[in-house]
């Protein structure tokens, strides 16, 4: 993070702009904490406010969303929910560059998807085992090409998550450093 890159440009000492990067880094700790809520119960973040990996920005009368904020937004459905075991196979350098976890409540399921790679798209098939898949899902997209990207007071909405529809039935191409949220 670039010096006074936080809304106090630099008054503040521990103040940094949350950037792509850091939504990424929230999302792969969020689907750890899901597929491990056997022996994790409760997790919380640190700072909420003007801090290093906050989810929101003030000055004055300004508050401002970060894209980690954005990360929890989209996590939220898989608190109180059952988890779902999920694997990645078949492509040694694809599962060490994608993170997933999916949970299922009131019979819908959310399957989350992060891609660690700063570098390359990553291409995904999903197979259900046990479960039959919709031709369809909804998704809610993360993304920017700059993973040092983050809102500002001047421009707030330079990282905000897209709504898409996505074909189950066909490769998902998840972005470079894009965090994903597939609900059916």
């Amino acid at each position: 993070h670039k010096e006074g890159s936080g809304p106090s440009k630099g008054a503040n000492l521990f103040e940094q702009a949350g950037t792509v990067m850091n939504a990424v880094a929230a999302a792969v700790n969020l689907n750890i904490f899901n597929n491990h809520c056997d022996k994790i119960c409760m997790a919380n973040i640190a700072q909420l406010v003007n801090n290093i990996h906050s989810l929101f920005l003030t000055q004055d009368d300004q508050c401002i969303t970060t894209p980690t904020y954005h990360i929890f937004d989209m996590y939220k459905e898989h608190q109180g929910a059952t988890a779902v075991e999920t694997l990645v196979t078949n492509n040694e350098e694809l599962s060490t560059s994608i993170s997933v976890s999916a949970s299922t409540k009131d019979g819908k399921t959310l399957l989350t998807i992060a891609n660690l790679s700063p570098r390359e798209d990553a291409t995904i098939c999903l197979e259900a085992v046990g479960l039959d898949l919709p031709n369809t899902a909804e998704g809610v997209l993360l993304h920017h090409d700059d993973i040092h990207a983050h809102n500002t007071f001047e421009d707030p909405n330079a990282v905000v998550p897209q709504q898409l529809t996505v074909d189950l039935t066909s490769a998902i191409t998840v972005p470079k450093a894009g965090v994903l949220a597939l609900r059916f």
